[in-house]
């Protein structure tokens, strides 16, 4: 049996995370992964409305019991998508372990660590993990506790 900070941080049996991996990071898969004990990744940059990306993380809810994630991007590329709208979604629905890609919000770190919520950040350079550690998100990816 593995004993690590992350599967303690994350309720998780295996030190396992799956990667949000945009089309393929839906219910199903992050259902699989969550149910063997790693952490399965819902990603929201698949849906481009507040509802089906909602929808969604009821249809995870409805497959398992145990913790999941979602990956928010911020992004330019991803502006046309009302990933705001995505926090709250996750704030009701009780998901308790967020990913986050691209310039730290700051407002969002501080509003989900106000509900409790885990935060980790994707980040490509020891500034990125710099800044990130700044915000005080819990985790640069791969996740550092």
């Amino acid at each position: 049996m593995f004993k690590t900070r992350i599967i303690d941080k994350l309720g998780i049996k295996y030190p396992i995370i799956q990667g949000a991996m945009l089309w393929m990071s839906k219910a199903g898969l992050v259902a699989a992964v969550s149910n063997v004990g790693g952490l399965g990744i819902l990603s929201s940059a698949t849906f481009f409305t507040k509802e089906a990306f909602g929808q969604e993380v009821r249809n995870v809810r409805s497959l398992i019991n145990k913790p999941f994630a979602v990956n928010l991007v911020y992004l330019p590329v991803n502006r046309d998508k009302p990933t705001d709208d995505f926090v709250d979604i996750i704030l009701e629905e009780g998901v308790k372990v967020v990913e986050t890609v691209g310039p730290i919000q700051t407002s969002l770190t501080e509003k989900l660590h106000k509900a409790k919520n885990i935060c980790s950040h994707k980040v490509t350079s020891v500034r990125n993990a710099l800044a990130a550690e700044r915000s005080s998100v819990e985790g640069r990816y791969p996740f550092i506790l």
